[in-house]
């Protein structure tokens, strides 16, 4: 006995159907996916880059060579950046100044210590 593999042609013309349809939509969820990504990398990276104050003293710099800002802006807007840097201490201010904090008392300063 002899079995025969019957296809009905309408069939076989729906499963094709369903597998095109398929690739497409799996290459149409690959590449947004590789767009998606490629864009959040692009933006990240620029968001960082504005962030580093190093990059941003460049361009400050650069505008300041250009003329698009006076030695007097360039150099306002860099002693603000070194002191956001360095915690609050800028030009003419002491740690205790910029962060409420007082250093510790020395022997001379301590009105306990015995002389």
């Amino acid at each position: 006995m002899t079995t025969a593999h019957i296809s009905h042609p309408l069939l076989a013309a729906a499963n094709l159907d369903v597998l095109l349809w398929v690739a497409i939509l799996l290459g149409a969820t690959l590449s947004g996916s590789i767009v998606i990504l490629q864009l959040r990398k692009r933006l990240f990276a620029e968001s960082r880059r504005e962030q580093d104050p190093g990059s941003l003293l460049e361009q400050l710099r650069a505008m300041e060579r250009k003329g698009e800002i006076s030695t007097e802006e360039f150099n306002r807007v860099r002693n603000k950046m070194v002191e956001k840097v360095s915690g609050g201490i800028g030009p003419g201010r002491s740690g205790a100044e910029a962060t409420g904090v007082k250093a510790p008392m020395t022997d001379k300063q301590d009105p306990g210590a015995v002389q």
